[in-house]
């Protein structure tokens, strides 16, 4: 009988320190998800010796845990630390300290460039009454706690050595050494990353919790519980990297990006140097509130912005693109990705915004008030300045159509803090859902930048280095510069058609006959347009090429025209395309694409029609062109 309850009772104990065990590993993968930091975790891994509960790692650092939790709180002595068995591989180790620091030589050697914090945590606290190690010198209580207490909380000793360490606890500090079996000056480097967490308290959920703090501990519990059954499978997982452990617990939208924000930068990039200036002058001016970069489509907005600050010293970037070329589109515009997405990133920062986890729109919304206020905490200590990036505004409202823009949940202005500047790169301020306090403050002094032309120098540059077929003479360059004045995507056209000239006659002939550009590149478009004007066949098959989201190639386009018409796209309109390879083409630039649904979104009487068919489309193709179909595109 008796030892039917002994057996009981253990097995209920074990089963008390497991739940504890899964709860803390929860609670510490949870806190490394939230902050953006989480690059795997490792389960039970014989390779970390003692401290091989949970193994949480981030860059550059991997933290190790050994967990002692018993069915009541007991007492921890300092006898404890220092004998009974120790690290296994090293029969000369004694006690906890010894297991710990066994742990910590072996993920040490394992990781190199990591560092590596060994962390035992337990519910008993230190014993009151057990004796300590000490010596002549201050000590608040002769007892484990008291060494805590006076000695390990602040180890700013240990790199000096042990002749800085508080003189009354010189004797226990030795005795710790002897137990780990390191050399002293290892020891130090251990006890900087050795982390003695006792009286650990599991998180309580207050009666009068609010939704985010349920939610939170709803996914620490669905957390333990995975946790629990990798553990126990028959086939032991031993290591899972973040994506892996997000996917298996349909997660995966929740702690990653809805989207990519990474704009692509030509190799030919040459800096405006007026329009960098002008915007370093004015986050020189401004470090609160908003600015705004202006430019019409193909003027270098989006790279200059990318280029400038992604490189600019003083301030950390925060990037939220609503058009990424070649990327998709839908989505991107909406206000829940945007929150979600610029929440994310600050949190990869740093910036936690409280610790409980945002779901629903409004959740994001009042999280990234307060990492705003956290941010302007860290201005005030740190003097750095978060730049948050908005680009691409003017797609959303002319290609997207989101349920809720983006725009509607800008941050006010005023409540925009110092240290946080937002960028807001756009064709133009007239947009539908821009709040009117956004556009009266962009009107102070030097908040708005309008984009300026490549200088001459910057032209000659791009030229040189495309190295075309028939090198240009310096009259030549003179007359690329004008014909292109400054303006990036008027100057890679010109440059298109150059590069197939190699007959320095045939180059000069190409200038000659060249248009100018005329202060927008859509008047470049309608002189294209107006030359094709009695080639119908040749018009439907741009309108229906408008309208792809895939790249298309051009060898599957006589399926829908005639292989004439196809010769004459290859030939005539390819410098508008962007060649992958010979046969996946991209437009070069989606102010073309623009251009021609607008050309092909008109009636008789040359205004927009929702949905307007195409005379002489058949309906196949028009089912194209409206989004119906969705099979045939990607053929192409």
């Amino acid at each position: 009988m008796m030892s039917k309850n002994i057996s009981s009772s253990g097995e209920r104990a074990a089963i008390v320190g497991y739940s504890a065990q899964y709860c803390i590993a929860a609670e510490q993968i949870y806190a490394a998800l939230l902050a953006g930091q989480l690059e795997w975790i490792a389960l039970a891994d014989p390779g970390a010796g003692r401290v091989d509960d949970i193994q949480v790692a981030a860059p550059g650092k991997i933290d190790a845990y050994q967990i002692k939790w018993g069915e009541q709180v007991g007492s921890l002595s300092f006898n404890d630390l220092t004998t009974g068995e120790g690290d296994p591989d090293d029969s000369d180790s004694h006690g906890l300290i010894g297991q710990l620091a066994g742990g910590w030589r072996r993920l040490k050697a394992s990781n190199p460039g990591r560092r590596v914090a060994v962390h035992l945590v337990s519910r008993d606290i230190g014993a009151p009454q057990a004796a300590i190690p000490h010596g002549d010198g201050t000590v608040s209580k002769a007892n484990l706690q008291g060494f805590l207490t006076d000695c390990w909380a602040d180890r700013h000793w240990t790199r000096r050595g042990l002749q800085a360490c508080p003189p009354g606890w010189r004797p226990a500090l030795e005795a710790l050494i002897q137990a780990c079996r390191l050399a002293e000056p290892e020891f130090m480097a251990f006890a900087q990353d050795c982390e003695l967490e006792l009286a650990y308290k599991l998180p309580e959920i207050p009666a009068n919790s609010n939704r985010e703090a349920l939610r939170r501990q709803e996914d620490l519990k669905e957390l333990a519980a995975f946790l629990f059954r990798c553990v126990g499978a028959e086939r032991r997982v031993i290591r899972i990297d973040r994506d892996e452990l997000l996917d298996s617990l349909g997660w995966e939208t929740r702690f990653k990006p809805r989207f990519l924000h990474e704009f692509p930068i030509n190799r030919l990039y040459q800096p405006i140097s007026a329009t960098v200036a002008e915007l370093e002058a004015a986050l020189t001016g401004h470090k609160r509130g908003y600015l705004a970069v202006l430019g019409t489509p193909g003027s270098g907005k989006s790279t200059t912005l990318t280029h400038t600050l992604r490189y600019r010293k003083g301030c950390r970037l925060v990037r939220y693109y609503a058009y990424v070329p070649d990327s998709p589109l839908q989505g991107r515009g909406e206000a829940s990705n945007f929150l979600h997405d610029v929440v994310l990133a600050l949190q990869s920062q740093g910036v936690r915004g409280g610790d409980n986890q945002a779901k629903t729109r409004e959740e994001f919304l009042g999280k990234l008030h307060r990492q705003l206020a956290e941010l302007h905490e860290r201005w005030l200590a740190e003097g750095v300045l978060i730049v948050i990036l908005v680009d691409g505004l003017d797609h959303i409202e002319r290609e997207q159509k989101p349920e809720r823009s983006l725009l509607h949940d800008l941050p006010h202005p005023d409540t925009v803090p110092d240290g946080v500047v937002f960028i807001l790169g756009s064709q133009t301020l007239e947009l539908a859902g821009l709040p009117p306090a956004i556009k009266v403050h962009l009107k102070e002094t030097s908040r708005l930048v309008t984009m300026a032309t490549l200088a001459r120098k910057a032209v000659f540059a791009i030229v040189e280095s495309v190295g075309l077929p028939a090198p240009l003479t310096a009259e030549q360059m003179e007359e690329a510069y004008r014909l292109s004045s400054g303006h990036p995507l008027a100057l890679n056209y010109l440059l298109k058609m150059l590069a197939e000239a190699r007959d320095p006659a045939v180059a000069a002939l190409i200038l000659e006959t060249a248009n100018p550009y005329q202060g927008h590149i859509d008047r470049d478009y309608e002189i294209y347009w107006q030359g094709i004007e009695q080639n119908r066949p040749l018009k439907e098959l741009l309108s229906l090429l408008a309208r792809l989201r895939v790249p298309f190639d051009p060898r599957l386009l006589v399926s829908w025209v005639d292989e004439e018409t196809v010769r004459v796209l290859v030939r005539q309109a390819h410098i508008y395309f962007r060649q992958e390879t010979s046969f996946r083409w991209h437009f070069f630039h989606n102010s073309f694409r623009q251009f021609l649904i607008d050309r092909t979104s008109r009636d008789l009487l040359d205004e927009h029609d929702a949905s307007p068919a195409i005379p002489g489309v058949t309906p196949k193709e028009t089912s194209l062109r409206t989004g119906t179909a969705r099979q045939m595109p990607m053929k192409i």
